[in-house]
């Protein structure tokens, strides 16, 4: 996927985590619905599970200890 010009982080509507120990992309809908590809591991997260938004509106569980701890699943 490629970046946008603006933005190193995001492109084609999805976001890109090329600092991690495990370089994922990520797209995140509505409600706290998540797929996150790992590709060097050859994983797909997927999460379908609805959140409550109004008491966790910047999904702030959702940062480097989540993606190391779904990274770890495969080691």
């Amino acid at each position: 996927i490629q970046a946008s010009t603006q933005a190193p982080y995001y492109g084609y509507l999805w976001w890109l985590d090329t600092q991690s120990e495990h370089p994922n992309v990520a797209a995140m809908g509505d409600f706290g619905k998540l797929t996150i590809i790992f590709p060097t591991l050859d994983l797909v997260f997927v999460r379908a599970q609805t959140c409550d938004l109004l008491q966790d509106i910047r999904m702030s569980w959702m940062g480097p200890p989540f993606l190391r701890a779904i990274a770890e699943v495969v080691k």
